[in-house]
């Protein structure tokens, strides 16, 4: 089951683009169309020159935010299944012409994936191992497909409303409007 493009209650309202729950485990996912060439490192990943923070940190974070809501609202997950840590946070890397380079020491565990291997290595990492996850999975569907959706696209910018975007300008975004 997927759920998509939600907001985690809280303070800061975090935004998480996929979640999917397995028969054993939860993915906390983001997606990044980054590309064609990424370099990977531990703080910085390089995209076409383009230095970005890594966004290994910020997937993991959600993934223990989400593992908490669930914690704290189903009181079974809490006392049967969080022992079991089957909240997970991964990257999909979207890009169709995707070269991805590692040059990272961090935790081997981390799931960074193409999307066109992201289904097969999803149920693999699913089924390596059997969870208490199926005696909540209910309650942790309904507490998830009740999350807000994300704020809709922006359609007006100050007095203008958008009709369509336009060919960006370097890392700008431009649009077609009327006052």
């Amino acid at each position: 089951f997927v759920v998509a493009g939600r907001k985690l209650p809280g303070k800061l309202r975090t935004d998480v683009d996929l979640i999917v729950i397995g028969m054993n485990e939860i993915f906390v996912l983001e997606e990044k169309s980054w590309g064609p060439y990424v370099e990977a490192g531990d703080v910085y990943w390089k995209s076409n020159s383009h230095e970005r923070k890594s966004p290994m940190d910020g997937v993991t974070h959600k993934a223990k935010e989400l593992a908490g809501l669930l914690t704290s609202r189903i009181p079974d997950y809490k006392n049967y299944v969080a022992k079991q840590k089957v909240v997970s946070g991964g990257l999909i890397m979207s890009h169709p012409d995707l070269v991805l380079v590692t040059n990272r020491y961090g935790d081997d565990s981390e799931l960074i994936m193409k999307l066109s291997d992201s289904v097969v290595e999803i149920m693999k990492l699913d089924a390596r191992r059997q969870t208490k996850l199926p005696t909540v999975r209910d309650s942790v569907l309904k507490v998830l497909t009740e999350l807000p959706s994300r704020d809709a696209a922006v359609t007006t910018i100050g007095p203008y409303k958008e009709l369509r975007r336009d060919v960006p300008i370097g890392k700008a975004h431009t649009f077609i409007g009327v006052h």
